[in-house]
């Protein structure tokens, strides 16, 4: 088991990808295209097989250290890591089964990180490779070069909430380490934005991991929101920010550049945040058939910020028009319209050649799914309709 010198080497990003990857040890796919195989000397198909098989050569390099008496502390290490990782465990519960403090589990869980990313480091020869990247460019030059093969064309698209919320994670254990109490909100219809995930998490791993050493104790709010046509990630605190070269804002910007993103520092007096804020997915159209403007109106407020739009008419016509000439992504069809109901209407848009592949969400007071779904309809509400509901509903059907 190392001491404390030794690990200080350490650069404390690996540290947290060594855990990324153990947290995903079983998952083939996020392995192969996880950011340490780019220290591995394996051909790209089969860096995923090996990265597994280096974890797991890893851990157990800390379970022989215990054996030749290298002391307690290497035996608990490793019996946290085949806990937490190997059999998968909770946190709560590998805590509760060693009969260690959540506080005291996260020390001792964060020890045991390292430790097993020594192993690694050394194992790989990684100092060179990861400082110099094997050449003796600056480390921005690295950084661009490494960026630039992450740019993505536009129709790549991204979760936002669900890569903030692994990074979240991912630096829970520095949080812990230094005192950090980060928070994490997040809206219920997370908007989708444009650009490559990889390049949105090595930005957000930059800017929050140099963020929580910059104020060594404290709370910080992470957060995602649709504002103004983009999808802003933020995070920040009360009182005065850190020094702007204590944030990671440089280190960070080729992976933001790579999103055509922007990346600031916001300052309010009292309070204070990095907002990292990328082009949003184009919105889709939901065209609203319904003869009642109010229902129209409520189906427009549900939703706002989020990456649907809502159209409305009141006319059956008008709505076979708007869906031959819009080619909306949802139909959402009251079958109650005065004048032409809306079972017309919906096998009108069923047999025509132009608009039968459009989905249609039957939304009505009657309670007829099985008609609606007989006819080709792809869903049925009942009213009234929640936003839940309709989200719930629309999100299956989103043309990505």
């Amino acid at each position: 088991m190392t001491n404390g010198p030794a690990t200080a080497a350490l650069p404390e990003q690996f540290v947290a990808e060594v855990r990324d990857a153990l947290l995903h040890l079983y998952e083939a796919p996020r392995l192969h295209t996880h950011p340490l195989c780019k220290l591995l000397d394996a051909p790209a198909a089969g860096r995923g097989h090996l990265l597994r098989r280096e974890l797991l050569d890893g851990t157990e390099a800390l379970r022989l250290d215990a054996g030749r008496g290298a002391g307690s502390r290497a035996a608990r290490a490793y019996r946290i890591l085949e806990l937490r990782y190997l059999e998968g465990q909770g946190a709560a519960d590998v805590a509760e089964q060693l009969g260690l403090s959540r506080a005291h589990y996260h020390r001792e869980h964060h020890r045991a990180l390292e430790a097993v990313a020594l192993v690694l480091w050394d194992r790989w020869r990684a100092s060179e490779r990861w400082r110099e990247g094997g050449s003796a460019a600056s480390h921005a030059d690295q950084l661009r070069r490494e960026a630039v093969r992450l740019r993505a064309d536009d129709a790549a698209t991204i979760d936002p909430a669900e890569v903030l919320r692994g990074v979240v994670e991912l630096l829970r254990p520095l949080c812990a380490e230094r005192g950090v109490r980060l928070s994490l909100r997040l809206p219920v219809a997370a908007p989708i934005a444009r650009g490559d995930r990889v390049a949105l998490r090595q930005a957000l791993l930059t800017v929050l991991g140099h963020v929580v050493r910059a104020i060594d104790a404290g709370g910080l709010d992470a957060s995602l929101r649709a504002e103004a046509g983009q999808v802003v990630l933020a995070v920040g605190g009360a009182g005065k920010a850190p020094a702007a070269d204590r944030l990671g804002l440089d280190e960070a910007r080729p992976f933001v550049a790579a999103l055509r993103g922007t990346l600031a520092l916001v300052e309010t007096g009292r309070e204070w945040a990095v907002e990292l804020a990328l082009r949003p997915r184009e919105r889709a159209t939901l065209l609203v058939v319904d003869n009642n403007p109010d229902f129209i109106r409520l189906i427009e407020r549900y939703l706002a910020d989020t990456d649907w739009e809502a159209v409305g008419t009141p006319d059956a016509e008008q709505a076979y028009r708007l869906a031959c000439e819009r080619r909306p992504g949802v139909v959402l069809l009251d079958v109650v319209i005065p004048g032409r109901d809306g079972w017309d209407l919906l096998m009108q848009l069923k047999s025509t050649a132009e608009t039968r592949d459009l989905p249609v969400i039957v939304c009505s007071v009657l309670n007829d799914p099985e008609i609606a779904r007989s006819l080709g309809a792809a869903g049925y509400l009942h009213k009234p309709v929640s936003r839940a509901q309709l989200l719930e509903a629309l999100a299956p059907l989103r043309r990505r």
